[in-house]
């Protein structure tokens, strides 16, 4: 893997969970707190778990959370888990606790799969893991802060 097209996509990995990480910006706004985490920072316990149109903030990000180790997963083991995505949608609302656990498993995972999104040598089947981590984790942001205008003022 060409090492301007690695550190391009874990740069992108970075902004899409985290957010602004220098003076400018691939794709997201190009102001602090635009990221997954700077989205959902000061949002209460109510608010990511108000239904909207059938999901939650809080579904959203376990559902992030699961795709994410998803594709870990696949990377490191050439295998698939037992995937059940139907299972990943179905979060009832969250205790602060489990909202702790489930935004720790999410910074857990963005981490493991910036290690494995690192390596020098790709195999094929790594590119389209990768890759599909992070337009997934795009998308769910975009979705993330749609819901979070309910909220922000």
């Amino acid at each position: 893997m060409n090492d301007s097209i690695r550190n391009t996509i874990k740069e992108l990995i970075a902004e899409t969970i985290e957010g602004k990480l220098s003076n400018s910006t691939y794709y997201i706004d190009a102001k602090q707190d635009t990221g997954i985490f700077g989205t959902i920072h000061n949002l209460s316990l109510e608010e990511v778990n108000t239904s909207i149109n059938g999901a939650s903030i809080a579904s959203h990000i376990d559902h992030t959370r699961y795709y994410l180790w998803v594709m870990n997963y696949c990377i490191e083991n050439r295998t698939e888990p037992a995937i059940n995505w139907q299972d990943s949608w179905e979060i009832t609302p969250v205790t602060a606790e489990k909202w702790q656990n489930i935004k720790s498993e999410l910074l857990t995972e963005y981490h493991r799969l910036l290690r494995l999104a690192d390596r020098e040598n790709w195999e094929p089947e790594d590119n389209s893991g990768i890759l599909s981590a992070l337009t997934h984790s795009a998308y769910h942001l975009g979705a993330i802060r749609q819901l979070a205008k309910n909220f922000i003022s």
